[in-house]
């Protein structure tokens, strides 16, 4: 957790999964995800369903063009 906060503070979105150990609430995800975005311009990206390689590559390449 602490690895992937200093990344995001970097300015490089980060993926999580299958979890974070915050992901308890939905509300939780979505305010470090807004949080993230505003203040470092970077996404903490939380992914909570198994996802193949080509769902993973579409997913990385949507951040790069973002």
């Amino acid at each position: 957790m602490a690895r992937a906060a200093w990344t995001v503070a970097m300015g490089i979105p980060t993926y999580f999964w299958p979890y974070l150990p915050v992901t308890g609430s939905l509300k939780t995800v979505e305010i470090l995800r807004e949080f993230c975005q505003e203040k470092f311009g970077a996404g903490f990206h939380v992914v909570t369903q198994k996802m193949g390689a080509r769902e993973k590559v579409e997913l990385l390449m949507k951040d790069l063009k973002g």
